[in-house]
């Protein structure tokens, strides 16, 4: 807009003619400003919606999809109190925003499906688990529509008990990984001594304290009862 109005006053002066005052353009722009929000607010929950629920369920960032949900849900609640206060009133849009945050509303007992299946600590056998408990087998294309069809937000307790399994036991096997890792660069220097071979000094320090590190993280994994998967 801002750009036009510099055009046309460019012209008007080739043309000497006194450049156009457009005291009101402002006004217009703070008063259009929430239906625009409005509307680019009903395109990005229908988006987001869609991918939700239609695109395939484990490629979902939960992270990602519970900001995208906060962000609408608190923008359409701002409009509905700017439309219900503003004078006149307007009912239409005011609908629209409150159709917003009903959806919203209704979409939030989702978060927690999604977060506890989603989980990359999730293993196969944590998905016969969850078989087992609903009878559906989650597989790579899943879809959050058949899931929602099946009633899923009943084993929301449960499923997130085997996701949190699933993380405890993950992080045990990310700290298996970090030990194995820890051994790759290390470097057995060895020296000759009276015909014969001994590590050399430098060499048993930096074993002997990393052996007493993975001792120690061993023995506390072990404790846990999320070890046994890997004790077996």
């Amino acid at each position: 807009m801002n750009e036009e109005m510099k055009e046309i006053n460019d012209m008007e002066v080739d043309l000497d003619d006194p450049p156009t005052e457009y005291p009101d353009i402002e006004k217009f722009k703070l008063d259009v400003k929430p239906f625009e929000e409005l509307w680019r607010m009903v395109k990005e929950c229908d988006s987001k919606k869609q991918i939700w629920t239609e695109g395939p369920l484990l490629q979902l960032d939960p992270e990602d999809v519970e900001k995208d949900h906060k962000t609408i849900w608190q923008t359409a609640q701002k409009l509905v109190i700017k439309f219900s206060t503003s004078v006149p009133k307007m009912p239409k849009p005011e609908k629209v925003a409150k159709d917003m945050v009903e959806e919203m509303m209704n979409f939030r007992k989702y978060l927690p499906i999604i977060r506890s299946i989603c989980n990359p600590g999730l293993k196969d056998r944590h998905f016969d688990d969850i078989f087992n408990l609903t009878g559906k087998r989650i597989d790579k294309n899943e879809r959050l529509r058949v899931l929602i069809t099946l009633r899923i937000e009943q084993y929301t307790d449960k499923l997130d008990e085997i996701s949190e399994t699933a993380s405890k036991e993950f992080s045990n096997e990310r700290t298996l990984q970090k030990m194995a890792d820890d051994w790759a660069p290390m470097e057995f220097l060895c020296k000759e001594y009276r015909g014969s071979h001994i590590l050399e000094g430098e060499a048993i320090e930096l074993i002997t304290a990393l052996l007493d590190d993975h001792i120690i993280k061993a023995q506390t994994m072990k404790g846990s009862p999320f070890a046994k998967v890997f004790i077996d």
